[in-house]
């Protein structure tokens, strides 16, 4: 995974950077916690995770539509980041 880059993801009172900004590991790490509690999701083959790649982004574990290194509104991250992750965990 790269480097905890900043991205204001709108919310208040949401940890993050300094600035009230998420970095990637702490939307990795919301993802992961959000999977404790909502079962039931696999993550996509690899045909699938090319077809979005190809059309230009990613779909964050609830289905949202993210950039492939992005997270979502709700703070998740995309199946990407959610699974480059996971290979080191």
């Amino acid at each position: 995974m790269g480097p905890p880059y900043c991205r204001d993801t709108g919310g208040v009172g949401s940890p993050g950077c300094d600035d009230g900004t998420v970095t990637t590991g702490e939307a990795v790490e919301a993802t992961f916690d959000w999977f404790e509690v909502n079962s039931g999701w696999a993550p996509p083959d690899p045909e699938t995770l090319a077809d979005w790649r190809a059309e230009g982004g990613c779909r964050a574990p609830d289905d949202c539509w993210v950039a492939p290194e992005g997270w979502c509104e709700h703070g998740l991250a995309s199946w990407l980041l959610v699974l480059a992750a996971a290979e080191h965990r």
